[in-house]
């Protein structure tokens, strides 16, 4: 038979392991340690339920604990994150951790509180939680990609961006950072875009927008009617000796919310000095020459087809806005006024960072779409668009 060539046949691991017990023993107990052997080897894969969370609850604690004072230190960056409180409370009493199935850990610790010390609190936590927040990683932006009209639906946008997937890689930067208007596995944060009107006869000629009901010309002109000068004294464009203060100014303001760039005084110039049809940035210095206040825009100009009079339309889009001393609702007020005055004919912002707090109050109308942001291998908890600081032209 089969089983029994099986049985009498020599087993090579077998004999490795315990080959002198097995020739000194008689057929009566040969079955006896064959048993044992099997029992020890299936202890040694796999192991009882009991002792492999004993072997895992037994990892070295104090690992978890430096992780828990991490997190509980970064409790301003990470507060979207409804475990932070529980977490946060547990710093300095956990007892241990262990891995579950799906990867995340397993915190217990002994509550010093109850007479009975078998009482414990656990909480599960997600590993990244514990080691990407907040932390700053080189990233390409990824802002523009264009295929032409013949060639779309024809899968040439992967080839284009395995290329410069490729390109960045070979710099040593493998993350990158995009927006899209479509969404994909998974979005970090979703943003929409608001319109404020600075023209709209021109945007009702051109079907940007349309008159609402009961409103005619006149009356539409009237609403988005703004004032010929700003109000906030001391606002001036910015000038090349501003950029250490503007430096300044911005990281302070973007440490309050979790994806944000971090720019050096050299791309702060780069990206923030005043430039025709580029972009337009003031700032508001106060009696004692100091800079307080911060307001940007920037260029984006569409071709109008087919219409017998407009051929373009001027869009102006908020960039970054840092506000101290005046209100956000009054700098961006003369923001308006400023764009209205340079021949704009409409200003965009999205509803990141503390724009909703003037989006309404300042007749901004609602956008049909979302813009929905992505990090590319980089694994990191979702995030409301008040907390999104990060804004791509």
């Amino acid at each position: 038979m089969e089983g029994s060539c099986v049985d009498s046949g020599s087993d090579p691991e077998t004999d490795g392991m315990d080959g002198g017990e097995l020739e000194s023993t008689e057929n009566s107990n040969w079955t006896l340690v064959e048993n044992r052997k099997r029992k020890k080897m299936r202890d040694q894969t796999s192991g009882s339920d009991s002792e492999r969370e004993r072997k895992q609850v037994s990892r070295p604690k104090e690992e978890y604990k430096v992780m828990l004072k991490f997190l509980a230190e970064s409790a301003n960056v990470l507060n979207p994150i409804k475990i932070t409180k529980a977490l946060k409370e547990a710093v300095g009493k956990i007892d241990s951790a262990k891995r579950v199935r799906d990867g995340r850990l397993l915190l217990l610790c002994h509550d010093k509180k109850q007479q009975n010390t078998e009482c414990v609190k656990h909480s599960l936590v997600d590993p990244y939680l514990l080691f990407n927040l907040p932390r700053e990683k080189m990233m390409v932006e990824i802002n523009f990609l264009c295929v032409h009209k013949k060639l779309r639906s024809k899968r040439v946008a992967p080839v284009l961006i395995r290329e410069i997937t490729r390109r960045v890689n070979l710099e040593g930067i493998f993350q990158a950072v995009y927006t899209a208007g479509v969404v994909l596995p998974k979005p970090v944060g979703t943003c929409r875009y608001w319109h404020r009107s600075l023209n709209p006869r021109k945007l009702i000629e051109v079907k940007f927008s349309h008159l609402s009901r009961n409103m005619t010309m006149q009356r539409t002109m009237k609403l988005y009617r703004l004032p010929e000068a700003p109000k906030t004294s001391g606002l001036r464009p910015m000038t090349v000796k501003d950029v250490p203060a503007v430096h300044r100014l911005l990281k302070e303001y973007l440490s309050l919310f979790n994806l944000v760039p971090v720019m050096s005084p050299e791309e702060v110039q780069h990206w923030l000095l005043p430039q025709e049809n580029i972009i337009d940035t003031y700032v508001v210095e106060n009696s004692d020459g100091k800079l307080t206040d911060l307001l940007s825009f920037y260029t984006l100009p569409s071709t109008i087809m087919n219409h017998p009079v407009h051929h373009s339309l001027k869009a102006a889009y908020s960039f970054y806005n840092v506000h101290t001393t005046t209100t956000l609702l009054d700098l961006m007020g003369d923001a308006l006024i400023l764009a209205k005055a340079k021949g704009f004919d409409v200003f965009n912002a999205l509803d990141l960072m503390e724009n909703k707090t003037f989006l309404e109050k300042l007749k901004f109308g609602i956008g049909d779409g979302n813009l929905q942001y992505y990090l590319y291998n980089w694994k990191c908890p979702s995030m409301g668009s008040e907390k999104v600081g990060l804004v791509l032209q």
